[in-house]
């Protein structure tokens, strides 16, 4: 998975661009407040990080990822835009190195599927959130009603990146947090998962 993402790093934003819009549904789901702690867990590129800062002036940011070639990119992204807010470090979803009721929010977008121990990092989730912090998962799924046609193509190609488009990551969110809401798009082919520690 590391040597993957370490090879695609540098072309990682071009694919990423297709996503922009519902990433920016994503970050406004998490519904920030100036100051607060938010992790961008596999983080990726950075590509989050300006919407993030946006929304969370005084804020900080802390961005991970397990991918040495992304953070890398990060770095840059960081070091061009001036931003000191931002805070970058290589680890482990299903290990993460910050302590107990740590953030305030959690983001993961278009990871979770792809983490071969996705089950440990949602519970790592859990335990870096504080109490009544709120995680929002944004990822793929298979498509319903008419499209679902397209859903044979949608596995094979899923498949051949090792993502595990079938994993059941609303029930598997909602076993663990509170208040958990689900919005849908393109017809089901994206979802976002609003989750609230108690």
């Amino acid at each position: 998975m590391q040597a993957r993402y370490d090879a695609i790093a540098k072309w990682y934003d071009v694919a990423a661009r297709f996503t922009l819009a519902h990433r920016s549904d994503a970050v406004r789901a998490l519904g920030m407040q100036n100051g607060e702690r938010i992790l961008d867990l596999a983080c990726g590129t950075g590509i989050n990080f300006e919407r993030i800062l946006a929304a969370n002036r005084n804020g900080r940011l802390f961005g991970l990822d397990y991918s040495l070639g992304v953070v890398e990119q990060a770095q840059e992204r960081l070091e061009r835009n001036h931003w000191t807010r931002v805070a970058l470090g290589l680890g482990d979803a299903a290990d993460l190195p910050f302590a107990d009721a740590t953030f305030d929010r959690v983001l993961c977008t278009y990871a979770l599927k792809a983490i071969p121990s996705h089950q440990q990092a949602l519970d790592q989730v859990q335990r870096v959130l504080k109490p009544n912090g709120l995680f929002v998962a944004m990822d793929a799924a298979l498509g319903a009603g008419v499209p679902r046609f397209l859903n044979p193509l949608i596995r094979w190609l899923a498949r051949g990146i090792f993502y595990e488009i079938e994993r059941p990551l609303i029930n598997e969110i909602a076993r663990r947090f509170q208040d958990t809401q689900t919005v849908k798009y393109d017809f089901g082919y994206t979802v976002v998962i609003v989750a609230r520690k108690e």
